[in-house]
């Protein structure tokens, strides 16, 4: 069945739930005989989908029947009396469902050339009586505006000037009772409708943006309402697919009476008296017919109006020629903020947890969506919604209600049905493939990017103008719950599919494994990070489908270069890609891929500091590697393995599997890989405070890596060089050593190596007391670490901005950093990090005089130092206790300690030592000397 089969479908479901609704409060039974002609009416109208055929204009004539049906029964009540205007609507509305009937049933029995000649007139002629009803039906919604009217008209022809009192028309939509996010807009319209000259302000969108809600915020301003009064007219042109249909709607909203020209009529009274404001709401259904140019002449004779402000909302993003729309508001609506957002849901439902942003971020902002969802809040946590919406999408979001306001479905499929999808025969598949992409795609990008597609620029208009995607600095993007439901219930297929699979297969192969840590490889990190979404979703959708035999071989190789993309750039996270890419190829047996994608989850693992499951993921992958003959790569697994056990301070442990990758890597000849053991072991030695010895194993793995062309893994060297000279206080050298790294890493593209260089040079100009360099490298470090996952790092930058704002005796700031910095290293089992903020706390709290603190935080230190086996650390900790005990003398050495950071701090070698052997023996030769 075709969309607009469907589209038929759906309104006759809602007719037929309208029309039940309507029963059940008539359970009395009927009184006036014309409600129940309306009754029977009904039912006929649900049975035209049997008489349609698949004919376009047929099924468009009696969705509109369905939707004015629907309209009239939502405002007719069974049980109360009905006025004069009511009981006409209902005899019209009847005798043009007779008329409809009877043409459906004769255009079942025609055909030939001539029958097909009349099919337009009377299609024409049908869709204006339709608009007749249409304007009754604003003739019963509106009818309090008659008398106002009259009494306008009547002093308008006095001749004093008239005033108009400020009135609020029946049918205004009230302001909303949550409205979040928009203030600079509400101000910027309220202030151009505020002006003495008119304004034209169109608010585009798609739908479920609050183009509406706007309107209403606007409407019911209490400064637009004192200017505008009764004047103030608000028309709905939902329905309405002709330019005469909203002139009738208007005509009949404001009860002018006409001969037999109601235009006429109606910009005689817009032209008369003072100010008006005109809203008409939801005009793309007229706009998007075959009347456009008639409704954009319309839109032009509405501009004209000296005294006459208007606005629009429409769906899409181009906005209707003939008009100069204000400047200030040409753009769509923006999607709301994650702030605003938030606001939104707890203001509905009133529930949070931790959960919450991750699922408003997959709402992309849409108001509606955001809407339906927190009201399915009330019963449910974020949590559980996020759960429920990987599994049903937009499904789930509903409020029990009918029409596009209550289903994010229903109101996708109206755009998704418009005239212009319809039109483009390419519009729905570009769509369809656009949404594989949530990154969104250049414009121009796009007719090479699916070059069997043509005309790829109507199609993509035909997008905008159905406000199914939005254009934002050049590129084509759909919004993340409109992408769900195409995904869901239209998925990307065809030749243009394989076209896209290869475009972004390309991509991939711009990082060739011999660039990965090469200058050259700088400008695809760039490309590859602007992509990264785009790719990760190709290829997730790619193994998903699942792929062909013959295709397994590029997307393995395309899944590997982008996974060491990510891996090199600190940029995004492959882990379900990775596990998607194993499941598949465990399938077919191929087991050597299956390792390697297992030891990238590892990595991956590694990188978010989750050291016990990574080594779990490297374990598992070493054994499929060595079951396979890959002894290579097995043994990088085991070097993997052994960096980790550095990381958690077991050195002897983590020797023990450095030693044993060494020795495979050596007697396979792999060079690479050997420098790389040497490396981790520099970094080891490094550790365990024997700096002389890390020094040459750094110096000779950078002299291997440079050998091997390996910019990469040379200034990773580098950077471990200048944290040995930091150690040993030759902190100028450390700052240029440091510098020369980052340059490195900036090069080529690697954030967490520039990060780590930031962070340590923060440290190292912190020991020359220049804080005032210090703060911003380890500030914008933290933030890189916090962007790209890495716990460890961001904790260790807190660590040392908290001792560089206790030099700077700004201790209240500096507590908040070391406790925070020591709770992240708690969490991720970082002893070594939480010694040190232990050892580093003290200082503040001798200050302030809490000896009791200090001491016992010095006690935990001092047992972590133990346990790793750090006897200088030990030491010093031993030694400031044994001062806890002579408070006066305690607090001389902390105000010297805080002006004299270098003297304080843990890894410049005896310098520790030596001074506070001295205090000690000086605190002993005073005892000494009172017990004489």
């Amino acid at each position: 069945m075709d969309s607009t089969c469907s589209i038929t479908k759906r309104q006759r479901l809602r007719l037929d739930a309208s029309l039940k609704q309507w029963m059940a409060k008539a359970d009395g039974g009927l009184p006036d005989p014309r409600k129940e002609s309306l009754v029977w009416t009904t039912l006929k109208v649900l049975g035209f989908d049997e008489l349609v055929q698949q004919e376009e204009d047929r099924q468009e004539l009696v969705d509109k029947l369905a939707l004015l049906n629907e309209q009239v029964l939502n405002r007719v009540s069974p049980g109360s009396d009905m006025d004069a205007v009511t009981r006409r609507l209902i005899t019209v509305l009847i005798k043009v469902v007779g008329e409809v009937e009877s043409y459906l049933r004769r255009r079942k029995f025609q055909c030939g050339f001539a029958a097909e000649l009349n099919r337009s007139n009377a299609i024409r002629n049908l869709n204006t009586k339709l608009d007749s009803v249409t304007g009754l039906l604003n003739t019963v919604r509106m009818t309090e505006v008659v008398k106002r009217v009259d009494r306008l008209e009547d002093v308008a022809r006095s001749p004093i000037t008239p005033t108009y009192p400020i009135l609020t028309a029946p049918e205004i939509p009230p302001k909303p009772a949550i409205f979040c996010g928009r203030d600079d807009l509400i101000e910027t319209i309220v202030h151009l409708l505020l002006q003495p000259s008119p304004c034209r302000i169109p608010l585009l969108g798609p739908g479920g943006i609050g183009k509406t809600s706007v309107a209403a915020v606007v409407m019911n301003d209490i400064k637009v309402r004192t200017k505008f009064g009764s004047r103030l007219l608000f028309v709905s042109c939902e329905g309405v697919i002709s330019a005469e249909g909203i002139v009738q709607a208007l005509v009949s909203a404001l009860g002018l009476q006409h001969d037999s020209n109601p235009r006429r009529s109606l910009f005689a009274y817009l032209s008369s008296g003072g100010a008006v404001l005109l809203v008409l709401d939801n005009l793309e259904t007229a706009w998007d017919s075959a009347d456009k140019i008639g409704v954009e002449q319309l839109l032009s004779r509405l501009a004209d109006i000296t005294a006459l402000s208007l606005i629009i909302t429409m769906r899409g993003e181009i906005r209707p020629a003939g008009v100069d729309w204000a400047q200030s508001c040409r753009e769509p609506l923006v999607t709301l903020s994650l702030e605003a957002a938030r606001q939104m849901w707890l203001r509905i439902s009133g529930t949070s947890d931790k959960k919450l942003d991750e699922l408003l971020s997959l709402m992309d902002g849409l108001p509606l969506a955001i809407y339906l969802m927190a009201h399915q809040g009330q019963a449910l946590d974020p949590d559980e919604l996020l759960d429920a919406y990987r599994a049903e999408k937009t499904a789930l979001m509903k409020d029990g209600g009918v029409g596009r306001l209550a289903s994010l479905e229903a109101s996708i499929q109206l755009s998704l049905n418009s005239r212009a999808m319809s039109e483009n025969p390419h519009a729905r598949s570009l769509l369809s493939h656009v949404c594989l992409l949530p990154d969104g795609v250049p414009t121009k990008e796009l007719a090479r990017m699916l070059p069997s597609m043509k005309n790829v620029r109507a199609a993509i208009l035909a997008l905008l103008h159905a406000a199914l995607a939005v254009k934002h600095k050049g590129r084509l993007r759909v919004l993340s719950p409109i992408r769900d439901f195409i995904l869901a219930h239209h998925p990307p297929s065809g030749p243009c599919l394989s076209e896209l699979r290869t475009f972004v297969q390309n991509l991939t192969l711009q990082m060739q494994t011999s660039k990965i840590g090469t200058i050259q490889a700088k400008n695809a990190v760039d490309m590859l990070s602007t992509e990264f979404g785009n790719i990760n979703s190709v290829l997730l959708h790619f193994w998903r489908a699942p792929p062909r035999t013959q295709d397994v071989d590029a997307l393995q190789a395309a899944t590997r270069q982008f996974a060491t993309f990510s891996h090199l750039a600190s940029h995004g996270d492959c882990a379900q890609l990775l596990r998607e890419a194993g499941t598949r190829l465990e399938t077919i047996g191929n087991w050597p891929g299956v390792a390697e994608c297992t030891q990238r989850i590892g990595d991956i693992l590694s990188s978010q500091d989750r050291y016990e499951d990574a080594v779990e993921k490297l374990q598992e992958a070493k054994m499929m590697f060595e079951s396979v003959g890959h002894r290579s790569d097995a043994a990088q697994c085991t070097r993997s393995i052994g960096d980790l056990l550095r990381m958690r301070n077991h050195y002897t442990a983590a020797i023990a599997e450095l030693e044993e990758a060494m020795t495979v890597f050596v007697e396979n000849g792999d060079k690479r890989g050997a420098a790389q053991c040497t490396q981790s072991m520099g970094d080891l030695l490094r550790m365990m405070d024997r700096y002389v010895e890390a020094f040459k194993k750094l110096a000779e793995a950078k002299a291997q890596f440079v050998a091997n062309n390996d910019s990469l893994g040379a200034a990773q060297c580098t950077l471990s060089m200048g944290e040995v000279l930091r150690a040993v206080n030759r902190n100028e050298e450390a700052v240029r050593m440091l510098a020369d790294a980052k340059e490195t890493f900036d090069g080529i593209g690697n954030r967490r190596g520039a990060a780590q260089c930031m962070r340590s040079q923060g440290d190292a100009l912190r020991m020359l007391k220049r804080y005032n360099e210090a703060l911003p490298k380890l500030v914008e470090a933290k933030a890189v670490f916090a962007e790209i996952g890495n716990r460890l790092g961001a904790a260790q930058c807190m660590l040392i901005i908290g001792n560089v704002l206790r030099m700077e005796c700004r201790y209240e700031k500096a507590i908040d950093n070391l406790e925070e910095a020591r709770a992240v290293f708690t969490s991720i089992g970082c002893k070594l990090g939480v010694a040190e903020c232990n050892r580093s706390l003290p200082f503040i709290l001798i200050k302030i005089d809490r000896m009791d603190e200090a001491n016992h935080m010095l006690q935990e230190a001092m047992e972590i130092y133990r346990q790793l086996g750090l006897r200088k650390q030990m030491q010093y900790c031993q030694e400031v206790m044994m001062m806890l005990e002579f408070p006066s003398i305690t607090r001389i050495w902390s105000r010297r300690q805080l002006a004299e950071p270098s003297g304080a701090e843990l890894s410049i070698g005896h310098q520790i030592h030596d001074t506070f052997s001295k205090l000690v023996h000086h605190v002993g030769s005073m005892c000494r000397y009172s017990v004489t």
